[in-house]
């Protein structure tokens, strides 16, 4: 299996360095070796009976906008104690790191892992996932953040019942179920994708001058993706106080179609000791249509 791996010493002024692994976690998009009849609805939409405007949460008063704001801003680790006495060796450490420049790599402790989950909407596939990690040795000393796009009762509530590690919830802010009518949603007039720049000029559609390198216009969907990407690396480095003050710390990206061998993080540790000592992110390979590919000439492979 392919694996990118990011350099990371600040998200917004660091290039990311790709180094590619094989093994050690196995990607399923339609797997035969889960349970036909719990994929039959992976596809589903949970946002038939969901009003996008307001949510019946705690407060119904408030709107989407407002929950996903106090959420991301009052969050709770489910399970604390789990990494509780972790974090705090951890962030020793990291102050002793921050305060002698001279310490090398790697680190005189492992490294303190965080798994991160982007989530839209297929459940039965998140359920899988959730089994997996359940699982995987040392899963327990790790913690794992699942990261929104969509706000739905049924994932929240089967996220809230994992009792095997620490948990954590965020929201993508700027979602198309939040802006579902406007940027950075889907506007009315918005350049549909494949139109032709002069065509687009003609019906002065938003940013017709401007389609990209491929001669496409913006696509929410697509959009949407790439920025809750971004963000969710970005909160979990810049925003999150547990985290974003660690000078120790492994982010492992995931998403909810993934699914993870037992030996995951103990690998990941053993990696560490050789090779990984300086990365920060962990990521899942590149895909090019609808195959993975791994090109030898132009990335570094290390067989596990």
């Amino acid at each position: 299996m392919l694996y990118s791996i990011f350099k990371r010493r600040r998200i917004k002024s660091k290039s990311i360095v790709f180094v590619f692994l094989t093994c050690f976690l196995i990607w399923l998009q339609s797997s035969d070796k889960r349970p036909k009849q719990a994929l039959k609805k992976s596809n589903t939409s949970h946002t038939e009976n969901f009003n996008l405007k307001y949510v019946n949460f705690e407060k119904q008063n408030q709107t989407l906008e407002q929950i996903i704001s106090n959420l991301n801003t009052q969050y709770k680790i489910n399970n604390f104690h789990f990494i509780k006495q972790i974090l705090q060796e951890e962030q020793a450490e990291s102050s002793k790191i921050s305060n002698n420049s001279k310490i090398n790599y790697p680190y005189p402790v492992p490294k303190f892992l965080v798994i991160l989950i982007q989530v839209h909407s297929r459940l039965d596939y998140l359920k899988e996932l959730i089994n997996s990690l359940r699982e995987t040795r040392h899963i327990n000393e790790s913690l794992v953040i699942f990261s929104h796009d969509l706000f739905d009762k049924e994932i929240n509530k089967l996220i809230e019942s994992v009792d095997f590690c620490a948990t954590l919830q965020i929201f993508y802010p700027f979602s198309l179920q939040v802006y579902p009518d406007k940027f950075p949603g889907h506007d009315p007039n918005d350049c549909p994708k494949s139109i032709k720049k002069e065509e687009a000029k003609l019906r002065k559609c938003i940013n017709a001058d401007n389609p990209d390198t491929f001669g496409h216009y913006r696509e929410s969907t697509i959009v949407q993706i790439k920025h809750h990407w971004f963000w969710k690396l970005n909160y979990v480095f810049d925003k999150l106080e547990i985290t974003k003050s660690f000078k120790n710390l492994h982010i492992l990206l995931l998403e909810e179609d993934h699914y993870v061998f037992q030996d995951s993080i103990h690998i990941m540790r053993k990696l560490t000791q050789e090779i990984l000592s300086e990365v920060d992110i962990v990521s899942l390979g590149y895909f090019k249509g609808k195959n993975q590919l791994f090109d030898p000439k132009s990335l570094k492979s290390v067989m596990c």
